[in-house]
């Protein structure tokens, strides 16, 4: 990321950080976190809301709905204090994940499993009631930042279940 600033700077451009598939926070880090500042940071898809926001101080940019909507969403966040329940819920993840059959990576409450057959594997957790996605060759769980020990509990025992 240091050398992307240095490139941005070395030609007077903006250093623009896509951040539409956090989640605000559901991979374990909240927004854009590094030591590197970015120009802009553009959010969307699982935030709820879409726009960007810019180190300048400019605040928030995109529609005004938008713009509301993630305030919102950015007070429930801090009032609930659901980074620290994402830490949480996902150290536990990981730490259940290490004993399941398949190969599986975790950043906060997100999941990536590797499996030779994808597809079935899909089918089998939907049908369990857990929603992933097949992306490629892996199985992606991207659950909300309000999910719980719970949830993180039915998600492994579902991946047991699968043969």
């Amino acid at each position: 990321m240091s050398a992307l600033r240095s490139i941005a700077d070395d030609f007077e451009a903006a250093l623009i950080i896509d951040e539409t598939s956090t989640g605000c926070g559901a991979s374990g880090q909240g927004f854009w976190q590094s030591n590197v500042k970015a120009d802009y940071v553009c959010f969307g898809k699982r935030t709820q809301a879409t726009g960007y926001y810019s180190k300048e101080g400019l605040g928030l940019g995109g529609s005004e709905n938008d713009v509301k909507l993630f305030k919102t969403i950015h007070q429930g966040i801090q009032q609930d204090n659901l980074l620290n329940r994402v830490s949480e819920v996902g150290s536990k993840l990981a730490s259940d994940s290490q004993n399941l059959k398949f190969t599986a990576r975790t950043s906060g409450t997100s999941m990536w499993i590797e499996t030779e057959s994808p597809a079935a594997l899909v089918a089998h957790m939907r049908s369990q009631g857990v929603v992933v996605k097949q992306n490629g060759d892996m199985v992606v769980a991207k659950p909300a930042l309000i999910m719980g020990q719970n949830q993180a509990g039915e998600l492994i025992s579902a991946l047991n279940k699968f043969n």
